[in-house]
């Protein structure tokens, strides 16, 4: 027994023992059965490329096709999404490394020049609105680096697109599947290091007399681009492959709306009567007859002339097309202003948050395309250029693809902003320039030229020439100093001390 100071008995509180609680949680929508189980019913755990059979993609991009030429909104966003895209192309700039003489600088504008000048003979843009156009339907663009038999030129590389079905390689087929990606041969890494073409296209009336002919293209000589769904992914799938059951819905309802009307209009009239039977003229049911236009029928006795009810395109048409034009949208993160060229529900703000989220993908499918197309045609084209004697400088360069901006929705405002920004040192004349695809160093010694011959002919305000920063902040600091007292005066007010 334990006492206290004072004699006291202690009581020892022994803590209760604790059993431990196991927590039991789940996922509602593991559960098996439930009200959604049919609507899960075809949910899979098969990996990327297992998922994504040379069957499964065969059937995607056919139906994919046909929709596009069949269906005016398909072949509306396709068209809109690749002209976003691409636009007119892009054009390299080439940024020197290190300081360089104004020589140097002038050998790397040459050189960007040079591939600009070779992008426009090969028909860059118009090859990468295609492989973006593949890439929405058949879920890839592709394209071939080949040497073009052109005399004269300096650079032969060129480029030749070609559809997915002709990456394929018929030997890897065991019965109706294959056991690795179709037409790419991986590497140790999981990377592709061999790719197989087909000479010709399956589809056509060649393939049948040289079924299986093939060639081996390395990597760096063949444009793959597609987005990676999944990790693991070696082939894509089309980008509006989600939407094409919205696609067919569209179809339908629009076609089941005509029919309904022309079924309303098929009839002039309708014979109808409420008188009881025996009083009226006995009229056989179904009885048709023909009548002329602009002219008065005599009914039977008892029976009156009514006109069938056109109900159709009813009151949620409109609506009904723009919910599932807007869900067809969503899958390529196009806004319905776009998708359907209809802004008309729009005002200046809400215009403008719909694109920041559509150009926010814009930057990223360009960004890809960098990656997985221009990098590789840049990388060739050097090169091929650099076995020419004094064609490339010899200076090492860092390089940036320059997009074609899209023309902004307020110009008023996009101008005020890039001048502030000029003035903070927050852009530069190259990058305002080159989103309107144009060389800064050509348009500002044009610039030059025009101010020159207009001071020369009088035709230009002194005050109106632009002014070098220092010129602008003497005059900011004069303003400051002298210009209220100017103003006062003007307003023949006395400045206080």
């Amino acid at each position: 027994m334990l006492v206290d100071a004072q004699g006291h008995a202690l009581t020892v509180r022994r803590e209760e023992r604790r059993i431990p609680v196991r927590i039991r949680a789940r996922y509602d929508s593991a559960l098996p059965g439930g009200p959604y189980a049919r609507h899960w019913a075809n949910a899979d755990w098969l990996s990327p490329d297992a998922g994504a059979t040379p069957a499964v993609r065969r059937t995607l991009r056919s139906r994919c096709r046909y929709e596009v030429v069949n269906n005016s909104y398909a072949a509306g966003l396709i068209s809109t999404l690749a002209n976003y895209v691409v636009g007119t192309g892009p054009t390299l700039r080439l940024i020197p490394r290190a300081k360089t003489g104004k020589r140097a600088s002038q050998a790397l504008m040459d050189m960007a020049e040079a591939f600009n000048a070779w992008a426009w003979d090969v028909s860059l843009a118009r090859n990468l609105n295609v492989m973006q156009r593949a890439k929405s339907t058949d879920g890839e663009g592709l394209s071939l680096l080949v040497s073009r038999n052109v005399p004269d030129t300096q650079v032969s590389l060129g480029l030749r697109t070609f559809e997915a079905e002709m990456l394929s390689n018929p030997e890897d087929f065991n019965g109706l599947e294959i056991e690795k990606p179709e037409g790419i041969d991986l590497g140790a890494d999981g990377e592709p290091a061999m790719y197989h073409v087909l000479k010709h296209h399956p589809g056509g009336g060649q393939y049948a007399r040289v079924f299986g002919q093939s060639f081996t293209v390395r990597p760096e000589h063949l444009c793959h681009w597609f987005d990676v769904l999944r990790p693991g992914l070696h082939r894509g799938v089309p980008e509006i492959v989600a939407a094409l059951p919205m696609f067919a819905q569209l179809r339908r309802y629009t076609s089941a709306v005509v029919t309904a009307a022309e079924a309303a209009a098929d009839f002039a009239g309708v014979l109808q009567t409420d008188t009881p039977p025996g009083e009226a003229d006995i009229v056989d049911v179904g009885t048709t007859f023909d009548m002329e236009k602009g002219s008065f029928i005599a009914t039977p006795a008892g029976w009156k002339m009514g006109q069938v009810r056109a109900e159709h395109p009813g009151p949620m048409h409109e609506a009904f097309i723009r919910t599932i034009v807007r869900e067809i949208g969503r899958c390529i993160d196009m806004p319905y202003a776009v998708a359907a060229m209809d802004a008309s529900g729009h005002n200046y703000s809400s215009m403008r948050g719909d694109w920041q989220a559509f150009f926010a993908s814009l930057r990223y499918r360009r960004h890809v395309c960098e990656q997985m197309v221009l990098d590789k045609v840049l990388t060739a084209w050097t090169f091929e250029a650099r076995l020419v004697h004094g064609f490339l400088p010899p200076e090492s360069y860092d390089y940036v693809w320059d997009w074609p901006a899209a023309e902004p929705t307020d110009p008023v405002k996009e101008a005020e902003a890039a001048v502030l920004k000029l003035k903070a040192n927050l852009t530069t004349y190259a990058r305002e320039y080159a989103k309107v695809a144009l060389n800064s160093e050509d348009e500002l010694r044009q610039r030059g030229r025009e101010c020159a011959l207009l001071k020369e002919l009088g035709l230009m305000d002194p005050s109106s020439v632009p002014q070098s920063p220092a010129q602008e902040a003497a005059g900011d600091g004069a303003s400051g100093a002298n210009g209220a007292v100017g103003n006062n005066a003007a307003a023949g007010k006395e400045e206080k001390p």
